[in-house]
């Protein structure tokens, strides 16, 4: 029940170091990607406030669209008003940047360009060519990317994970510190080593779910190579990333440190026929969100809806830092330390383009309220129509975790309760809003319509 406040790699990054939701943070999408020079980040109010020495390693994605902001380490480049806060930082791009990003303004991918490796019949192969034919799922015979090539260090989330510890070893000893490590994967192309593919190929993976397209996301026959695509090998970048986290948590002493581990997005991986994210549906838009450390309480789970927009605010908390004007970024503090205790934000928001939703728990439901501009992307099998230009669907987020059923025709009180929560002038016609859903199937409780997959759902997958 962690819910991101927008399901896109720049726009939710822009929200965290804003400390503003969706519509105020000033980034609407990847591209152009205009993050405000005159706008402050909580960075910057740990490090003059607080006395923090920040720091940041691989893709936090304020970058301006510009590989050169903020900045290649020991680069005059950026001018002072373009500070995001970081004391140190050791930025890389995404997995697909560094392949269009020069060398010198991208340090994963210097690192690709200064990578070389031998194989065990002495042939030499260039880091950069390897890491391509990976990337763009090459891997039959004559590819660069095979078992003996693409190795760990070529891995990105691998080379964060360096960065990282790299960074931890050369911050001051005698001042706090704050550091946000951003690793690019899991995050489509999903392409593992042979290590990662050979970790997971016996193992059963559930299929996507409401999805005409399931082959798609079936694993391949595990060959001995590196592999690309498939749930299975998702499931693999998460298992690694798993072990490369715990590798920089046993770096501090989490008496004295707070950690929490949390994702920008969530991914569709063929759920109702869709690959990617920025849909209002669950697996886009709710994430983990995993804290530990001082204070925090041990083995526990608070139960309702929360953001990750708010923990901004939970570290300026702890840091006794005060948030800026316009920030709306609120404190976890008190579900981390006494997880009975209400939290002060009842609604979450997250949105995107053509779409906004707001999730908050009535009466021990947690109740998701999407409003759509028309029909709502790649909307669940039999989604009712829209109605008057919009769409206005309720769910049941734990009962129903694939937002197959709508009940807003049978809780008109909860949409109407919950529809004040929207954005002005989202939805604003609480009258007829998206027709009576289709009837139920005796035998599966499913909507009897069906909704044929499109070439677009296609070619996303």
């Amino acid at each position: 029940q962690a819910y991101v406040p927008s399901p896109l790699c720049a726009p939710v990054r822009a929200c965290l170091a804003a400390g503003k939701e969706y519509d105020f943070a000033g980034v609407m999408e990847n591209l152009p990607n205009k993050w405000p020079l005159t706008q402050t980040t909580f960075y910057k109010l740990l490090r003059d406030q607080g006395g923090y020495h920040t720091m940041s390693v691989g893709k936090d994605d304020l970058y301006q669209n510009d590989a050169k902001f903020h900045a290649f380490p020991g680069s005059t480049y950026p001018p002072v008003s373009w500070d995001l806060g970081f004391s140190d930082m050791k930025r890389s791009a995404s997995k697909t940047r560094c392949l269009k990003e020069v060398a010198n303004y991208d340090l994963f991918r210097r690192h690709l360009e200064n990578t070389f490796v031998t194989t065990s019949e002495n042939k030499t192969f260039w880091g950069k060519a390897i890491y391509e034919d990976c990337f763009h799922g090459k891997m039959d015979q004559g590819s660069q990317c095979i078992a003996e090539t693409f190795i760990d260090t070529l891995y990105p989330d691998d080379f964060v994970r360096d960065e990282a510890l790299e960074i931890l070893k050369a911050k001051p000893e005698d001042k706090p510190w704050y550091l946000q490590v951003n690793f690019p994967g899991p995050h489509p192309p999903i392409f593992v080593t042979s290590e990662m593919a050979s970790s997971v190929h016996k193992r059963k993976w559930p299929d996507p779910a409401d999805s005409v397209i399931a082959q798609h996301w079936s694993c391949p026959e595990y060959g001995g190579n590196p592999e690309f695509g498939g749930r299975c090998n998702y499931g693999a970048e998460l298992e690694r990333l798993d072990n490369l986290m715990k590798s920089i948590v046993d770096q501090v002493t989490l008496e004295d440190t707070m950690v929490c581990i949390t994702g920008d997005h969530g991914e569709m991986l063929g759920d109702h026929n869709l690959g990617g994210k920025k849909v209002p549906w669950q697996p886009s838009i709710s994430v983990p969100l995993l804290c530990m450390g001082a204070g925090i309480q041990v083995g526990k789970t608070y139960g309702d809806p929360v953001t990750t927009l708010d923990l901004p605010g939970t570290f300026m908390e702890v840091a006794g830092v005060e948030k800026a004007e316009k920030m709306t970024t609120q404190s976890l503090v008190p579900a981390l330390t006494t997880p009975s205790q209400p939290l002060t934000r009842q609604t979450v928001h997250s949105g995107l383009d053509e779409w906004r939703a707001v999730i908050r728990s009535i009466n021990g439901v947690s109740w998701k309220l999407v409003c759509c501009i028309g029909k709502c992307q790649s909307a669940p099998t039999g989604t009712p129509e829209p109605s008057k230009g919009w769409s206005l669907l309720l769910y049941d987020t734990e009962a129903d975790p694939d937002d197959m059923i709508s009940l807003h025709w049978e809780n008109p009180n909860i949409v109407a309760t919950l529809r004040q929560d929207l954005p002005r002038g989202w939805c604003p016609n609480t009258n007829g809003v998206t027709a009576k859903p289709p009837p139920l199937s005796a035998s599966t409780g499913a909507p009897q319509q069906k909704v044929p997959i499109t070439a677009e759902q296609k070619e996303a997958a």
